[in-house]
Protein backbone atom coordinates (compact mmCIF):
# COMPACT_ATOMS: atom_id res chain seq x y z
CA UNK A 1 0.00 0.00 0.00
CA UNK A 2 1.24 3.73 -0.65
CA UNK A 3 0.45 6.34 1.19
CA UNK A 4 0.31 9.64 -0.89
CA UNK A 5 2.00 12.68 0.40
CA UNK A 6 -0.55 14.72 2.74
CA UNK A 7 -3.63 12.07 2.39
CA UNK A 8 -4.37 11.29 5.85
CA UNK A 9 -6.01 12.95 8.69
CA UNK A 10 -5.06 10.88 11.54
CA UNK A 11 -2.02 8.65 12.37
CA UNK A 12 -2.02 6.61 15.99
CA UNK A 13 0.42 4.35 17.08
CA UNK A 14 0.02 2.26 20.58
CA UNK A 15 3.27 1.03 21.92
CA UNK A 16 5.49 1.45 19.07
CA UNK A 17 7.54 4.50 19.57
CA UNK A 18 9.58 3.13 22.01
CA UNK A 19 10.71 0.52 19.74
CA UNK A 20 12.22 2.59 16.91
CA UNK A 21 15.53 4.05 16.95
CA UNK A 22 14.96 6.96 14.62
CA UNK A 23 12.26 9.06 15.99
CA UNK A 24 13.06 11.51 13.93
CA UNK A 25 12.31 9.70 10.44
CA UNK A 26 8.82 8.27 12.05
CA UNK A 27 7.57 11.16 12.74
CA UNK A 28 8.85 13.02 9.84
CA UNK A 29 6.85 10.50 7.87
CA UNK A 30 3.42 11.18 9.71
CA UNK A 31 4.17 14.84 8.86
CA UNK A 32 4.36 13.51 5.25
CA UNK A 33 1.46 11.72 4.83
CA UNK A 34 -0.57 13.91 7.22
CA UNK A 35 -2.93 16.42 5.67
CA UNK A 36 -2.38 19.83 7.13
CA UNK A 37 -4.53 20.25 10.33
CA UNK A 38 -3.91 16.15 10.17
CA UNK A 39 -3.38 14.60 14.05
CA UNK A 40 -1.61 12.25 15.27
CA UNK A 41 -1.35 10.46 18.42
CA UNK A 42 1.12 7.90 20.12
CA UNK A 43 1.57 6.13 23.31
CA UNK A 44 4.70 5.10 24.03
CA UNK A 45 6.06 2.55 26.72
CA UNK A 46 9.28 3.86 29.16
CA UNK A 47 9.00 0.65 30.97
CA UNK A 48 12.32 -2.04 30.30
CA UNK A 49 9.83 -4.29 29.01
CA UNK A 50 11.55 -7.13 31.41
CA UNK A 51 15.26 -6.78 29.74
CA UNK A 52 16.02 -4.86 33.22
CA UNK A 53 15.17 -6.57 37.03
CA UNK A 54 13.53 -3.15 37.41
CA UNK A 55 11.04 -1.54 35.45
CA UNK A 56 12.71 1.50 34.13
CA UNK A 57 16.36 -0.21 34.78
CA UNK A 58 17.27 0.47 30.61
CA UNK A 59 18.00 4.18 31.82
CA UNK A 60 20.87 3.35 34.61
CA UNK A 61 22.83 0.86 31.51
CA UNK A 62 25.36 2.19 30.30
CA UNK A 63 25.63 2.85 26.22
CA UNK A 64 27.85 0.69 25.56
CA UNK A 65 26.30 -2.05 27.35
CA UNK A 66 23.57 -1.28 26.29
CA UNK A 67 24.90 -1.39 22.44
CA UNK A 68 25.92 -4.96 23.57
CA UNK A 69 22.37 -6.05 24.54
CA UNK A 70 20.86 -4.37 21.26
CA UNK A 71 23.47 -7.03 19.38
CA UNK A 72 22.67 -6.52 15.51
CA UNK A 73 19.01 -6.84 16.35
CA UNK A 74 17.41 -3.74 13.46
CA UNK A 75 15.34 -2.62 16.71
CA UNK A 76 14.71 -3.65 20.78
CA UNK A 77 14.03 -0.85 22.90
CA UNK A 78 15.02 2.60 22.57
CA UNK A 79 15.75 4.94 25.82
CA UNK A 80 14.24 8.28 25.04
CA UNK A 81 11.84 10.22 27.54
CA UNK A 82 8.57 12.02 26.98
CA UNK A 83 10.60 15.64 26.17
CA UNK A 84 12.63 14.12 23.70
CA UNK A 85 9.71 12.74 21.47
CA UNK A 86 8.05 15.99 22.30
CA UNK A 87 11.50 17.88 21.35
CA UNK A 88 10.94 16.24 18.01
CA UNK A 89 7.64 16.42 17.00
CA UNK A 90 7.69 20.65 17.94
CA UNK A 91 10.93 20.42 15.97
CA UNK A 92 9.11 19.14 12.82
CA UNK A 93 6.47 22.16 13.00
CA UNK A 94 3.17 19.89 14.60
CA UNK A 95 1.30 21.57 17.85
CA UNK A 96 1.24 19.84 20.93
CA UNK A 97 -2.21 19.47 21.54
CA UNK A 98 -2.39 16.88 24.75
CA UNK A 99 0.80 15.27 26.62
CA UNK A 100 -0.19 13.31 29.15
CA UNK A 101 1.91 10.52 31.60
CA UNK A 102 1.45 7.50 33.92
CA UNK A 103 4.08 7.77 36.46
CA UNK A 104 4.89 4.92 38.63
CA UNK A 105 4.84 5.39 42.31
CA UNK A 106 8.19 3.72 43.95
CA UNK A 107 6.92 1.14 46.47
CA UNK A 108 10.07 -0.85 48.36
CA UNK A 109 11.07 -1.11 44.98
CA UNK A 110 14.87 -0.20 44.29
CA UNK A 111 15.42 3.17 42.72
CA UNK A 112 18.26 3.98 40.30
CA UNK A 113 19.68 7.35 40.46
CA UNK A 114 20.10 8.58 37.01
CA UNK A 115 21.40 11.87 37.21
CA UNK A 116 20.15 12.76 33.58
CA UNK A 117 16.32 12.50 34.10
CA UNK A 118 14.53 14.77 36.00
CA UNK A 119 12.69 12.77 39.05
CA UNK A 120 9.20 13.37 37.20
CA UNK A 121 10.77 12.24 34.17
CA UNK A 122 12.77 8.93 35.45
CA UNK A 123 8.90 7.79 37.13
CA UNK A 124 6.72 7.73 33.69
CA UNK A 125 5.42 4.53 32.39
CA UNK A 126 3.56 5.69 29.99
CA UNK A 127 2.66 8.90 27.97
CA UNK A 128 0.40 9.81 25.45
CA UNK A 129 1.23 12.85 22.92
CA UNK A 130 -1.16 14.00 20.44
CA UNK A 131 0.23 16.46 18.06
CA UNK A 132 -1.50 18.44 15.12
CA UNK A 133 0.23 19.33 11.59
CA UNK A 134 0.20 22.94 11.57
CA UNK A 135 0.97 23.67 7.42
Amino acid sequence: MIVNPASLDFIFSQSVMEHVNNIQAVYDACNFWLKPGGLMSHRIDHSSHGITHSWNGRYEISDMLWNVILGKRPYLLNRLTPDQHIYTIESLGFEILSQSSFLRVMDDEKTIDVDSLPDDLFSVTTSTILARKLN
